[in-house]
């Protein structure tokens, strides 16, 4: 049974709701993942720990009568994909769980539209028709008369509205044609037949700014008496600096300066305005300079992914769900997993939600439908626990077949420093997590590219070696081997194999080789080199 909100109630809005997900409920989550779109009823907002501070203090503060500080306005503002509308999903989905909140998610379109008829838009005939009930009810022991004349005055009187509006309640409230009742509901939705006003004789210009402003005060009125909450949520506000009509956006901006002048009148109205930050509001400021100050007052930003940490925190929401849908587990591939998310093509330095989602879903999905390689991780691991010695004596060979590809290449790098070292070079700086070493042999800087993945393929690394190119250094490359690599033209590619990097590493210890110069020691590494000697 549904409940009535509290303040306290508010402190939940963020929490993860995976435990009280159906499967049905987590497939549906985990497809929008996939798509980059956000879920209807998002089951969990990660990171933002600021952010969700702020509107959690807000939302209690609003649902406090002795804290309420009147009408809320707040605009979130974010980059592109970075998760505006899971935000203002996730504060709808849990604000409609209540019976007293009556919320709603506007999309505000690149076509013209006015603020205060999608508000009116949101309250339903069935509200409208309480609240004119309420009102007239309100004036009876007070008038001298039960005249509808004499009600209408007072309604004016006690309530401070224009008379036309106090006939339009009144007909709802006593009227005894239905059809006027509906009529007159529509003209105060501001969705009605141009005959309508007519049968009321009512002008069009009667039915102006002010005229509908008054309809949402003393809608918002009869909400306070009745411990009743309007929230409604406008995506997409980028829209209105997008529209052509300059009285349209003004018309906009000044309606949001008319709310926030009358916050205690409105008190019962949360409004907040999703906007991207990929449109340009020069012309927002040139319309209305005012009102952009008056935003900025209002306006919090929703940050990118701005450390590993956060990336990692978003991963583990997603895996956790993807498992328990799949039934399956994972944990023991997380590093390779981790690695191929990285080097996905949808992430290319990007630091937004969407970019991670997409491709944390698309890795997940590989991981699942490739059984020989999860097969192969298995029996990487049962190598593992069957060696029986302890980690001191575990030799190269072992640690390399053992060891996953992040991991496989911190020790390629190890041993190329190694090699260079022998070679006469220099290391002037070694990245290991990144692959990337930078060296100076006979005075010439070079960089040098280590690339470890369990899918090589001819697509991945011409990809790579596109996001390579440098104009400054002379770069070399070295990539798993695989079959189809035979027939490419690269010529600063080396292809490796367990074989050449077990051997190249007992050769660099042993002494039983020494390389020369930098390029036999590549050689030495690439098993093309190996096999042309063989044969």
């Amino acid at each position: 049974m549904r409940k009535k909100i509290t303040a306290n109630d508010c402190k939940a809005i963020f929490n993860d709701r995976f435990n009280s997900l159906s499967s049905k409920e987590l497939g549906i989550e985990l497809k929008h993942f996939a798509m980059g779109t956000a879920p209807e009823s998002p089951s969990l907002l990660v990171n933002q720990d600021e952010l969700k501070k702020i509107i959690i203090e807000k939302l209690c503060n609003f649902f406090d009568e002795n804290k309420s500080q009147g009408l809320e306005i707040v605009f979130l503002k974010s980059n592109y994909g970075n998760g505006k509308s899971h935000f203002i999903r996730t504060i709808y989905t849990f604000l409609n769980e209540y019976e007293n909140v009556i919320a709603k998610i506007v999309s505000l379109k690149q076509e013209e539209t006015d603020l205060k008829k999608r508000i009116l838009e949101s309250v339903s005939q069935k509200r409208i028709m309480e609240c004119a009930n309420y009102i007239v009810e309100s004036v009876q022991e007070e008038v001298i008369s039960d005249e509808s004349i004499a009600v209408v005055n007072m309604i004016v009187e006690k309530y401070e509205l224009d008379i036309k509006l106090a006939r339009l309640l009144y007909e709802i409230a006593r009227g005894e044609s239905v059809e006027r009742k509906i009529q007159a509901i529509a003209i105060l939705k501001r969705n009605y037949e141009a005959d309508y006003i007519k049968k009321f004789n009512l002008q069009k210009h009667d039915l102006d700014s002010d005229f509908y402003y008054n309809v949402i005060r003393i809608i918002l009125y009869y909400f306070q008496q009745r411990d009743l909450y309007l929230v409604v949520v406008f995506d997409e506000y980028e829209h209105v600096c997008l529209w052509k009509d300059s009285k349209a956006r003004n018309s906009m901006y000044e309606d949001i300066k008319l709310f926030s002048d009358n916050i205690r009148k409105l008190e019962n109205m949360f409004m907040v305005f999703a906007e991207s930050d990929s449109v340009d509001n020069t012309l927002e400021f040139k319309d209305d300079p005012a009102f952009m100050s008056r935003k900025a007052s209002m306006t919090y930003e929703i940050s990118d992914l701005s450390s590993e940490t956060e990336v990692d925190r978003l991963f583990k929401m997603i895996l956790k769900r993807y498992e328990k849908y799949y039934n399956l587990a994972l944990d023991r591939y997380i590093d390779d997993i981790k690695e191929m998310i990285n080097e996905d093509p949808l992430i290319g330095g990007k630091t937004n939600y969407r970019a991670y989602t997409q491709a944390t879903m698309r890795v997940l999905d590989f991981y699942r439908n490739k059984p020989p390689k999860l097969k192969k991780k298995n029996n990487a691991k049962s190598l593992k626990q069957n060696i029986k010695v302890g980690a001191e004596d575990i030799n190269f060979e072992n640690k390399w077949l053992c060891a996953t590809s992040i991991s496989k290449k911190t020790i390629l790098c190890d041993v190329i420093k190694q090699g260079i070292e022998q070679v006469g070079g220099r290391v002037l700086s070694i990245a290991r997590k990144q692959g990337k070493i930078e060296v100076e042999i006979n005075n010439d800087t070079r960089i040098i590219f280590v690339i470890s993945t369990d899918i090589p393929s001819t697509k991945d690394l011409d990809k790579r070696m596109d996001s390579f190119v440098s104009e400054s250094m002379q770069e070399d490359v070295l990539y798993p081997y695989f079959d189809e690599c035979k027939n490419l033209k690269y010529e600063n590619v080396t292809f490796y194999d367990s074989d050449t990097v077990i051997t190249m590493e007992r050769n660099l210890n042993t002494k039983d080789q020494i390389y020369e110069s930098y390029e036999n020691f590549l050689k030495g590494l690439d098993i093309r080199s190996k096999n042309v000697q063989e044969n």
